[in-house]
């Protein structure tokens, strides 16, 4: 029986665990949450020479005597839980200050390897460590690499495998008294630096990068092509996917459907519901991919560190740290991808404080309601109307924030203490890792919710079927609930209720939902015959097509007209809308859909990372919101409508 070894994998923040795991388990990494909090987990579990290694990436930490979450989990698993090894990953840029870390590991007295990184950097510097006097001096192992290159993993899998294979003195203890005074004293022997600095590539490209000025307009400029990148480069992708499942899945299964001659009811509870469902699940996967591939980039090449020092004083007038703005700036793009980039973030309160402001960063799903009402009742002054709500949604998401950091969710606020490394080209394997482990778990997890979401909106609609749109329990259900609405202006439309219980599923659903229950039909073409391997050719085609229009969109630039509107299309909705809504009520009607829960998606993130208890909160803090705020707009219009 094969020999089982586990490894707690330790470490400073951003000192390269997770490239060394990377490199060391590559596709045998598997991802998740430590029991009962929201912080990321990873563990891989591979064979070595007959030896089993089951590896442990424990949250990046500076010590191990904090209140924080990472550092107690950390703390926890290293003092409760059976473990053999522990390998200490330290930055050979910053060797006193991760050596803290250490002394208080070699407490633990298990066997300990220390892999010390950004050696080649550390070396061209002009500085010496003596390796073999340091390893003496604290009894443990001390191996030098890179651990972005292959060669460490055979190095660093070697000396695992050996000493699980023979007995090892302990590590010394000698800091208890004096943790600092005792590092200064085997520093003083063991490592030399050059009195002068040798200005690296780093030190030049910071002068930029975190210059108070130039600092800030790199970071917009670098933000905005990533979005460009994410939304050009994903659009066709997003596009293929919507028609993979409406028309080649949809179109097959019809016909298999009808030659088994399946009820009709059923019929449209697998192509509008199920299907729907999973095709709504997918058509998230390409935004998220490319968000997540650029910001794993910026991550492992030590810029996203940078960010947080740069708008840390700017996010802590609100009482939340410098990483919290990268999450909301993401949630502009898709919400989903923003509350899942709140892991980045250490304390759980400030997750939560985040995940619980996310929807009022008006995501790209709302565009469209701006787009047809704003069009349609301020023509002139679309564009300042849709910027307007944008805004408007930031100002409640700055004063929620404050009220939750106060009276909810409070928590010491501390200036950020963060460790700059050295910039460093990404390696393949570790974006690919993160960019698969992340997509994964959302379709996993996140991904079940909406679907069952889907099923259930798809019986509201469609029950009792074929009663029309009039008759649907969502018909009778809106006009039961229209009241509820009046103070906001457009109440006494249950079609413009009903309309509100679809943009759960989606933003753009709301458009749709309209021209159904206004009766206006759109032509949708399906076939009744179908050969299967040329369909299948066709669309295999169209992701070539996709893959070529993805690339050309990126490349081609801003596409103009964003707010323009084709209504020689859509004549026959923006009528049937404007017997229903007036300028003052539209508003209403926007900024409602601005500040309520974006869509099931963002619901399906949030249960999955904090549970459905926080969900309901938080869908009480948007919907709560939303009306009010909605409310209080329509009320004081009408005294100058009047």
């Amino acid at each position: 029986m094969n020999k089982e070894i586990t490894v707690a994998i330790v470490g400073n923040p951003n000192v390269g665990k997770t490239a060394l795991i990377n490199t060391l388990a590559g596709s045998h990494l598997k991802i998740g949450n430590w029991p009962g909090v929201t912080v990321e987990k990873k563990e891989a579990v591979l064979e070595y020479k007959e030896t089993i290694i089951r590896l442990v990436d424990l949250p990046g930490v500076y010590s191990l005597s904090s209140t924080r979450q990472d550092e107690i989990i950390t703390d926890n698993f290293l003092h409760l839980n059976k473990y053999d090894l522990i390998i200490n990953v330290i930055d050979a840029n910053n060797i006193e200050l991760n050596l803290n870390l250490t002394t208080q590991l070699l407490e633990s007295k298990k066997p300990m390897i220390m892999v010390i990184n950004f050696w080649k950097e550390f070396i061209k510097q002009g500085n010496i460590l003596y390796i073999k006097k340091l390893s003496k001096q604290l009894n443990i192992e001390i191996l030098t690499a890179e651990v972005i290159d292959k060669n460490a993993k055979e190095i660093i899998l070697e000396s695992i495998y050996t000493i699980s294979k023979k007995k090892i003195p302990r590590p010394i203890t000698i800091f208890k008294k004096n943790r600092h005074e005792a590092i200064q004293l085997i520093l003083v022997d063991v490592l030399h630096t050059t009195k002068k600095r040798i200005k690296s590539l780093t030190d030049r490209i910071d002068r930029i990068f975190l210059h108070p000025v130039l600092g800030i307009i790199s970071f917009i400029t670098i933000f905005y092509f990533m979005f460009k990148l994410t939304y050009d480069g994903s659009a066709p992708f997003i596009d293929w996917i919507d028609g993979f499942f409406n028309g080649f899945i949809r179109n097959n299964t019809q016909i298999l459907l009808n030659f088994f001659k399946v009820p009709d009811v059923l019929q449209s509870f697998i192509i509008n519901g199920l299907i729907a469902g999973v095709g709504t699940v997918m058509t998230f996967i390409p935004l998220m991919a490319f968000l997540y591939f650029f910001i794993s980039l910026l991550e492992e090449s030590g810029y996203i560190s940078r960010v947080a020092y740069l708008l840390d004083k700017y996010m802590m007038m609100i009482g939340l740290p410098g990483k919290a703005f990268i999450p909301l700036l993401i949630g502009f793009g898709c919400n989903v991808p923003g509350v899942y980039a709140t892991r980045t973030l250490e304390e759980d309160n400030d997750k939560k404080i985040v995940t619980s402001i996310m929807s009022f960063m008006s995501c790209g799903a709302k565009l469209p309601i701006y787009i047809l009402f704003s069009s349609v009742f301020f023509p002139k002054y679309a564009g300042f109307v849709a910027i307007s709500l944008y805004l408007l949604g930031i100002i409640i998401a700055i004063i929620w924030a404050s009220i939750l950091k106060k009276w909810v969710y409070p928590n010491k606020s501390e200036s950020l203490i963060i460790e700059l490394p050295e910039y460093h080209l990404p390696t393949t394997r570790v974006v690919w890792n993160s960019v698969r482990l992340k997509i994964g778990s959302f379709i996993h997890r996140a991904g079940t919710v909406i679907t069952a979401v889907v099923i259930l909106i798809w019986a509201l609609t469609n029950l009792p079927y074929g009663a029309g749109p009039e008759k649907s329990i969502l018909s009778n259900i809106s006009k039961t609930v229209s009241p509820v609405f009046m103070p906001l202006g457009w109440g006494h439309s249950w079609r413009a209720t009903a309309s509100v219980v679809p943009g759960f599923l989606a933003k753009e659903a709301v458009i749709g939902a309209l021209a159904t229950t206004y009766g206006i039909k759109e032509n949708h073409q399906s076939n009744t015959k179908s050969e299967f391997i040329s369909d299948l050719a066709i669309q295999g085609v169209s992701l070539k097509d996709a893959t070529i229009q993805s690339g050309k969109m990126i490349i081609s630039g801003i596409i103009p007209g964003v707010f323009s509107w084709e209504k020689d299309n859509d004549t026959t909705l923006i009528t049937a809308i404007k017997k229903d809504f007036t300028p003052l009520t539209a508003i209403s009607f926007m900024i409602f859909n601005l500040l309520l829960m974006s869509c099931t998606a963002v619901m399906g993130a949030i249960k999955h990372e904090f549970g459905g208890k926080f969900l309901l909160i938080t869908l009480a803090i948007t919907g709560g919101t939303a009306y009010t705020i909605s409310f209080i707009v329509f009320q004081i219009g009408r005294l100058f409508v009047l």
